[in-house]
């Protein structure tokens, strides 16, 4: 099992001139290399496999400072204690977790996470948006940005 850590979420792509490819040694940093000039859609390809990978796999855990969130054990610590959320609580953080630096509106996060069967309100969104910072504290709260009028947005990196 993978951990996740803040700075793996940085991605890197190499753009090398076509015709100095063998002149440049490329660090193994890079995670893809992309030829200049590029060809139609080539370097939207290599964003859209270096965001795809970003995400988390079953069996992974996300770690955002002293903040371990268990994909598939469905267990959030904070510095090593675990803490009681409740499902949707759950749900709410895992799905902005994995899908990181994306704006979603209060409406979108009740498809995804509530499901279709949900009758309320938009604001119960807010609410546990609320619960979700008290109880993880500090690192998640700079995390998850309200975005005003729009919705929320989980921020890799601070």
């Amino acid at each position: 099992m993978r951990e996740s850590t803040a700075l793996d979420s940085v991605r890197q792509v190499a753009v090398v001139a076509e015709d100095r490819v063998g002149e440049q040694s490329i660090p193994p940093s890079f995670d893809e290399v992309a030829l200049y000039p590029y060809r139609p859609g080539e370097l939207s390809a290599k964003l859209r496999l270096i965001e795809d990978a970003n995400k988390a796999p079953d069996g992974e855990r996300l770690v955002f400072g002293d903040v371990v969130i268990d994909v598939t054990g469905y267990e959030v610590t904070r510095g090593g204690v675990p803490v009681a959320l409740t499902f949707k609580e759950q749900e709410l953080l895992h799905f902005l977790a994995t899908h990181p630096d994306r704006v979603f509106s209060r409406s979108q996060l009740l498809t995804e996470v509530w499901g279709y069967d949900y009758f309320g309100g938009t604001r119960t969104v807010d609410v546990h948006i609320r619960r979700v910072r008290f109880k993880l504290g500090d690192e998640i709260e700079r995390r998850i940005h309200t975005i005003r009028n729009v919705g929320y947005k989980f921020v890799s990196q601070i």
